[in-house]
């Protein structure tokens, strides 16, 4: 979501300045130089505010919104008192603020990149086709434990429809709260189906047929691991066909809680105090952050992932040649060292061998956006649900068998 999330927020951009840019040609169209001053110092701080907002500055996509619907209100005002020419200008001048705004704050994309799930210029790049890349030599051992991989498979189009109403209704439950999604997209791995985050509470959920007809992937103890893992809430929406249409079986969210079978209002049962992460929650970001340096920065397409940190390898890709590689992520918490690889990475490239001999491991260390950074590491801010955090990844480092 966050690739493309920047692409809209670069779009809110573009509508910005390109109104900024129209008016300072307008003003030299019907005035000449001597009408620029303003316009050029207007167009000049415009263009500061975007630079803050490409970069993910939280305070410049609310100040770009505030000061993007006066802008739509006064040409709206200005498209009024004119007639011909001028009065289409304004208009789509409000028109380009609407979209502008319409962006930044209602696409649950560009939530994901204002949340900081993308690069940070604190860390480093990731160069898996390098010559001089840094290399892990590893040896198997036979009483290695084996992780999981990937589950894959495409759901059913019944399912994908079933599921895009089920996420339809509850955003619009979610209509005036901050609601976060942080799946919503159809797929794999499907420990659950969609999730999101309301003040400091997360809610996974898991679609079901009331039926029973209609295969759904994934299971329930699935669900009740993710959630045991991010200290969250393991919601069920039975959901069922009426009128060639799918809806929720039950009334308000038509959530219920697999632990106890009541129903959930995630607005009446969220809470908004300081939540610190869990571990799961910390690879889960560690994951977002080398999947995203692989798809914007290199261009690789990932094939398959996992937030699970009991599922390695973390992220399939297509490296340069066309051909399938592998990555197990490895997260840790400011101020401590940077994560060594995992005793069974031989045992996991070993496990990978019959499809792909290139693989990597990538160590994340995550800080908090609040802190301090003293060399000591001393007073280091904790890593809180829903505040920005700084990554620290210096690359992938390539494993190569004995």
């Amino acid at each position: 979501m966050f690739a493309r999330g920047r692409e809209q927020v670069a779009l809110a951009v573009k509508l910005v300045l390109g109104v900024a840019l129209s008016v300072l040609l307008l003003e030299y169209l019907t005035s000449g130089f001597a009408g620029l001053g303003n316009n050029a110092v207007r167009l000049a701080l415009t263009g500061l505010l975007c630079w803050f907002l490409y970069r993910g500055a939280s305070w410049a996509r609310w100040l770009t919104v505030g000061l993007a619907g006066l802008g739509a209100v006064g040409m709206l005002l200005a498209a009024t008192r004119v007639t011909g020419l001028p009065a289409v200008l304004f208009a789509a001048y409000a028109a380009a603020y609407a979209w502008a705004i319409r962006l930044l704050t209602f696409s649950a994309h560009t939530s994901a990149f204002f949340r900081g799930v993308g690069p940070s210029p604190r860390s480093g790049g990731v160069q898996p086709d390098a010559s001089d890349q840094p290399r892990i030599r590893v040896s198997q051992s036979p009483a290695q434990k084996r992780m999981y991989d990937i589950a894959s498979g495409d759901p059913s189009r019944g399912f994908i429809e079933m599921w895009r109403r089920a996420g339809l209704h509850i955003q619009s439950r979610a209509s005036g709260t901050d609601i976060v999604w942080l799946k919503s997209e159809p797929v794999p791995p499907f420990l659950h189906h969609l999730s999101f985050r309301l003040g400091s509470e997360v809610f996974f959920v898991r679609i079901e047929d009331h039926s029973e007809l209609l295969p759904v992937p994934g299971n329930r103890g699935g669900l009740l691991r993710v959630t045991n893992g991010w200290r969250g809430w393991p919601c069920v929406m039975p959901m069922e066909l009426a009128d060639d249409e799918w809806r929720p079986v039950l009334g308000g969210w038509g959530l219920v809680d697999l632990r106890n079978g009541e129903p959930v209002a995630p607005d009446q049962v969220r809470q908004d105090g300081p939540v610190e992460m869990t571990d799961w929650e910390v690879h889960d970001f560690a994951v977002q952050i080398v999947r995203t340096r692989l798809e914007d920065e290199l261009h690789r397409p990932v094939t398959k992932w996992s937030g699970d940190p009991g599922i390695s390898p973390s992220i399939w890709f297509v490296d340069a040649s066309g051909a399938p590689a592998w990555v197990v992520v490895k997260a840790a918490r400011h101020p401590g060292p940077d994560p060594a690889p995992p005793d069974n990475l031989a045992s996991v490239a070993a496990q990978c061998r019959r499809v792909s001999d290139v693989g990597y491991f990538a160590p994340v260390t995550v800080a908090s956006g609040n802190d301090p950074f003293h060399p000591d590491g001393r007073d280091a801010a904790p890593l809180m649900r829903g505040e920005r955090l700084v990554p620290r990844f210096l690359g992938l480092q390539r494993v190569e068998m004995d």
